[in-house]
């Protein structure tokens, strides 16, 4: 056997030697599509936000959400909107061909549900608004344009079927709406908000 090698010319053994080495890294990482590249990307940039990696070992998410949540002013949901806005950000950075890689992750699928039924908890308040007019509460323009933007990127992923199921169960969750019809708890909500405004 050593004396076939000794007998092939040089170049053509280390032609083999780097094809095998070659078909080696392929076969152990093979090469990741664009979509696996975004869908990588995407989870870095929401590590500790979402998934609780890097510096922290669970996620920011459920603590910034209830703080918001019991707080109710602009100062207790401060972090929380920086995170959402950033998660927005990055979800507009994933091209529409790789939604459905993003898609499928149940972590981002309950995070943009959760932020789209505390949006209209927050600006519900505990009794309601009293009319249509004060339906945002303390909510600014920026704050409406992260809503805004969370809302069409939970349709882009999900489709307005579940999120028209998301904005059914978050509106019927809200306090003191007994005395109102569908119509006028849609009305009074923040959901009836034009987003045309906040492009």
């Amino acid at each position: 056997m050593a004396h076939f090698f000794s007998t092939l010319p040089k170049t053509l053994i280390a032609f083999v030697v780097i094809a095998i080495g070659f078909a080696l890294m392929v076969f152990n990482d093979p090469p990741k599509s664009m979509c696996d590249s975004q869908l990588g990307l995407f989870q870095q940039g929401q590590a500790e936000f979402i998934y609780g990696r890097n510096t922290l070992p669970r996620p920011l998410a459920p603590e910034l959400f209830v703080k918001c949540k019991s707080a109710n002013t602009p100062g207790g949901c401060f972090e929380l909107f920086q995170r959402l806005k950033k998660l927005s950000d990055d979800l507009e950075s994933v091209s529409h061909q790789c939604s459905e890689a993003v898609a499928v992750d149940p972590a981002l699928r309950g995070r943009l549900e959760a932020s789209l039924k505390l949006f209209a908890k927050i600006s519900w308040g505990d009794r309601g608004p009293a009319s249509g007019t004060k339906k945002n509460a303390w909510l600014d323009s920026n704050d409406l344009a992260l809503f805004c933007g969370l809302k069409k990127n939970s349709t882009r992923l999900y489709g307005v079927e579940v999120t028209d199921q998301w904005r059914k169960d978050a509106l019927v969750a809200l306090p003191e709406t007994e005395k109102l019809d569908a119509d006028q708890l849609f009305e009074n909500s923040i959901y009836s908000t034009s987003c045309d405004s906040y492009r």
